[in-house]
């Protein structure tokens, strides 16, 4: 009888791309054969922490307690066997020499997480020696300066930075060595200045995407002049703390980045630039512009509104604001409603139900929208068709107060026929309280009245779930929050009517989730539980 091994090889590596690690390790030690033809996507990707002894910070009396390592170890010796295999590697925490001393002849993600809660090994008495940690902790660097010598391959480089900060000879060994650098995620760079500060700038002008967090006490140096930045396509800034690399040096920095085509900027709450920013708009510094998220714009809606009267036609948009009211609804229809394909509106509470509909009545290109919520009794498709018809993403709370609006809703979603990924649910929305929000922005008072999620759609056969045969391309569906109770025919209904679903959300209340669980694996559809309601 045939088995898996009699199997082409290229079967047994699709079967792989499904399965994740462990499975994959599982499925290789059942037999050499086996072992053999999955020991290439085994290797492809190297997660590993460190064996150093590990304060456990999560303590709940704050002891700095030790910790084993969550998993073995691999040793160097099977690593140098095995470098060829591996494209992706991750360290976690300091490693011993020999391993930054191994060549990856195809490795092409680097990510080095220096975590301040390993140390050096303690005495008898359990004392670290301060001196020899410090020790330990400037090699890493130094040991991470060679590996990227060694390794000239490495295009997407990811650092998690801990005191001391790199010295210059690692930022030039970026700068000197990697031949087709893409994309630098630094997370954590702190108090830099002087040569070190010069040689990390030099280093990101060769990037093509690079992204910076929380960094702290660090300004524009001078050298910043000489760069020109050409290559760099893709920024984003997240420093909610910047003290010293403010709003303002961040947007010098934007300006001499002529070749942006996106920009996710997280603006400091207590400071903007945002009316510098709004001139650089109207000036055209950017030309290739074509996705853009700003986040954190506590403006007045006048104030924003006019800040926003300068955007290019965007392809994609993110807003986050707790004051966006219809003056920047306004200007955002005029901007960007006639190009826009994707458009996040899910973390500005004030972006209206009507406003929302406003953007599925008028985006004739949108391919993914997210918005805080949606009122079916706004609905009116005889005077208010939606033109987005090749919606494939929507995330939004769909609220319905009656079976009427129920109906509503579910023949408003059948007209997407092309909708892959459905989420309807309220706990990933980016809103910490629903109710909170609900005082706050007048939203509807079903949403304080009731906890268990009964203001929400319901999805139900009964409801008019039977509408939505026409979603034949629906992928993912998500009800998280919003208590469902789903009949076993509602579930099967979905199971027969929507081919290509793969993956569901939050679909009831314990005895109705095993039922569900049962059809859904019968249909091998990934089924994940739901967090509790709001």
């Amino acid at each position: 009888m045939a088995g898996i091994t009699d199997l082409p090889q290229e079967l047994i590596m699709m079967i792989a791309d499904y399965l994740d690690r462990r499975q994959r390790a599982l499925l290789a030690s059942t037999s050499r054969s086996l072992y053999k033809s999955l020991d290439r996507c085994l290797w492809r990707t190297i997660t590993m922490e460190s064996d150093f002894p590990h304060y456990n910070l999560q303590h709940p009396h704050k002891v700095l307690t030790d910790i084993a390592p969550v998993r073995p170890i691999i040793t160097p010796s099977r690593l140098q066997q095995h470098s060829h295999l591996v494209h992706t590697l991750n360290l976690r925490g300091p490693f011993r020499q020999e391993y930054y001393s191994i060549k990856y002849p195809r490795l092409h993600s680097l990510v080095l997480h220096y975590d301040t809660s390993y140390h050096a090994p303690c005495d008898k008495r359990d004392t670290c020696d301060s001196v020899l940690d410090a020790v330990m902790r400037a090699e890493e660097h130094t040991n991470g300066a060679n590996f990227i010598r060694l390794n000239s391959t490495i295009k997407d480089l990811q650092l998690i930075v801990a005191p001391p900060q790199p010295p210059p000879e690692f930022w030039i060994a970026i700068s000197t060595i990697l031949t087709t650098p893409a994309r630098l995620h630094v997370r954590g760079l702190a108090q830099t200045s002087g040569d070190i500060l010069d040689a990390f700038w030099k280093a990101c002008d060769l990037f093509e995407e690079i992204d910076i967090r929380d960094t702290t006490y660090m300004r524009l140096p001078p050298i910043l002049k000489e760069l020109s930045f050409s290559r760099l396509k893709r920024i984003s800034l997240d420093l909610t703390r910047p003290l010293g690399f403010d709003t303002g040096h961040q947007l010098a920095w934007l300006r001499r980045c002529p070749n942006l085509t996106r920009i996710n900027w997280r603006f400091a709450s207590y400071e903007s630039s945002m009316d510098k920013f709004a001139e650089a708009l109207e000036q055209n510094v950017w030309p290739r512009l074509e996705d853009l998220g700003l986040e954190w714009l506590d403006e007045e809606d006048e104030m924003l509104a006019r800040r926003l009267a300068h955007l290019p036609p965007l392809r994609r948009f993110q807003l986050r604001s707790s004051k966006l009211g219809p003056l920047t609804a306004g200007t955002l229809r005029e901007r960007l409603y006639d190009n826009v394909r994707v458009l996040d509106m899910a973390r500005s509470p004030r972006f209206t139900s009507q406003m929302a509909l406003g953007v599925l009545e008028s985006c004739v290109h949108l391919e993914e929208f997210r918005t805080f919520f949606i009122c079916a009794d706004d609905i009116d498709l005889k005077a208010r068709p939606w033109a987005c018809l090749g919606l494939k993403r929507l995330k939004s709370i769909i609220w319905c107060k009656s079976d009427v609006t129920d109906d509503k809703a579910f023949e408003a979603l059948s007209r997407l026929i092309n909708l892959e990924y459905l989420d309807v649910g309220h706990k990933n929305m980016g809103i910490a309280d629903v109710r909170y929000f609900a005082y706050s922005f007048s939203v509807p008072p079903a949403f304080v009245d009731h906890d268990d999620g009964s203001w929400s759609l319901r999805w139900k056969l009964e409801r008019g779930l039977g509408r939505l045969a026409t979603l034949k391309k629906l992928r993912s569906l998500s009800l998280e929050g919003t208590e469902q109770r789903l009949a076993e025919e509602d579930v099967k209904w979905m199971v027969s009517n929507w081919l290509m679903l793969d993956e569901v959300r939050g679909l009831g209340d314990m005895k109705v989730e095993q039922t569900a669980l049962n059809i859904l694996q019968m249909a091998e559809i990934l089924y994940k539980r739901p967090y509790p309601a709001v």
